[in-house]
């Protein structure tokens, strides 16, 4: 017998359990508003922990249980009338109700709220990017204004971007607000989302190339 072998195996899957463990209770703690820090080894497993944690909704199932959600619970609850869903039931509930709480937080109208959930939840990911960017044009905390002002005054309408020129602006105003700094495919699919853009031919030192266009911000 490979008894080294047997003692590495089982280390990793006692930490890979350990770890998993942790990342679970971090997201529990995070809906009560606690923070909790991570190693960052228990970070680097976020990305293989999720996929394995979130089940894939089809978007028949996503549309129904939107609207489940809001004429069952969210509307009745605004009414102050006896909810008739318990959300508790399925974890898509759990999921479309963090995210209605926020918008609802923010003032993000229930029909607005709807039109988000049923075109993104069916990519978690892009879904978390389109709750930053919603938090950043509606939030009234005062750090929030200050940031969406930041990023206002460093995009004007009609101007034509390359991708790195575009990261180094979004990056900029992140940094200045406290924020992550992106790469730059993230980078410019955040700026995307925040503002309504269109592609452009761009000429960069006699070559062409192309960039985005800005048609208007929020």
């Amino acid at each position: 017998m490979n008894h080294q072998k047997i003692a590495n195996t089982t280390y990793n899957n006692m930490n890979n359990v350990a770890y998993n463990n942790l990342y679970r209770m971090k997201r529990i703690l995070e809906t009560f508003n606690i923070d909790m820090e991570l190693s960052k080894d228990c970070m680097d497993l976020k990305e293989e922990i999720e996929p394995k944690e979130k089940k894939k909704y089809t978007q028949e199932e996503i549309d129904i249980a939107v609207d489940t959600f809001f004429h069952d619970y969210a509307y009745p609850k605004e009414k102050g009338m006896p909810v008739l869903l318990d959300i508790k039931e399925r974890p898509i509930y759990q999921t479309i109700n963090e995210y209605y709480e926020t918008f609802h937080a923010i003032g993000v109208p229930s029909c607005q709220v709807i039109n988000k959930l049923k075109r993104y939840l069916i990519t978690p990911q892009k879904m978390k990017s389109i709750k930053k960017v919603i938090i950043i044009k509606f939030g009234t905390d005062p750090s929030i204004k200050a940031y969406r002002l930041m990023l206002l005054r460093a995009f004007n309408v009609g101007e034509r971007l390359t991708s790195p020129e575009i990261c180094k602006r979004i990056n900029n105003c992140r940094q200045q607000g406290g924020d992550s700094i992106l790469k730059e495919k993230t980078a410019v699919e955040f700026f995307n989302l925040l503002f309504k853009t269109k592609r452009a031919k761009m000429n960069i030192d006699g070559k062409e190339t192309w960039g985005w266009e800005i048609t208007s911000t929020f």
